[in-house]
């Protein structure tokens, strides 16, 4: 499970900036920041240095999550669930995290799900999860996150909406604890119901060749990094994984189509 070697946090608020661009400049803006970052030790390991991540991201029928993100809503959540593992039968766990925006801030809350959630979303059902989590007394739920995940479940009729899974590189700061990068590539996104589904012809690349580069920070940038955004002429965008892989598979084009008729 990804970390650093220190107690994993559950909860925490901060900045993260977005950029994206070829493979080749990833290459080299990796062999520059060398200099000032080393590879987080949790990937010393790993094949090619990377470990997998997989989402499962939910929404309300009408996209609500998805039209506050394109719309550029200054405050807004969303839910998913989150693994490192595609083998349904590894046991790694898996997280239900809150993740949204207050301003200028990021925050995100995650806990473990209760083993008996879990095994039913090994069954790969998720709305058997649904169910069960409507099913657990309120006053047994471990963390805050289960309680506002089940109110949104109750009144916005959350439900799964997609799959996103891709390869994470993560650097940590040789002098800045608090500044952090990681590098994302390898998207892809299918339409699912399950964290573990069966492969599908609608599971769909997204931006082949490009490599999504997200910096996560308290308080400022260091000086050096200024230098690679002036360098390779980087510019910040609002990248959602989420939303890139409701529009790869159609899944929005399809909500469009249903609302004109």
């Amino acid at each position: 499970m990804p970390g650093t070697g220190k107690k994993l946090k559950h909860r925490f608020l901060r900045y993260e900036f977005k950029y994206y661009f070829t493979n080749k400049t990833r290459d080299d803006i990796e062999s520059e920041l060398q200099h000032f970052m080393q590879l987080d030790p949790f990937v010393e390991d790993h094949p090619n240095k990377k470990y997998f991540v997989r989402s499962l991201y939910f929404d309300a029928p009408n996209l609500v999550a998805y039209d506050e993100k394109t719309d550029g809503i200054k405050f807004r959540n969303k839910f998913r669930l989150r693994t490192y593992s595609e083998d349904t039968h590894c046991g790694d766990p898996i997280f239900l995290e809150q993740k949204g925006r207050v301003n200028n801030y990021v925050f995100k809350e995650r806990s473990i799900l209760p083993d008996n959630l879990q095994d039913i979303l090994r069954n790969g059902v998720s709305r058997k999860f649904l169910k069960g989590v409507l099913a657990t007394s309120l006053s047994r739920m471990p963390k805050e996150v289960f309680q506002k995940f089940v109110f949104q479940v109750l009144y916005l009729r959350l439900q799964p909406a997609v799959l996103v899974d891709y390869h994470r590189r993560p650097y940590v700061s040789r002098y800045d604890l608090e500044f952090r990068l990681t590098f994302d590539d390898s998207l892809h996104g299918m339409p699912s119901s399950s964290l573990f589904p069966k492969r599908s012809s609608l599971r769909r690349r997204l931006i082949p060749g490009y490599t999504i580069l997200e910096i996560k920070f308290l308080s400022h940038i260091p000086a050096w990094f200024h230098r690679l955004i002036r360098t390779y002429d980087l510019e910040r965008f609002s990248l959602s994984k989420y939303c890139l892989g409701l529009n790869s598979t159609g899944l929005v084009e399809n909500r469009e189509k249903e609302g004109s008729h």
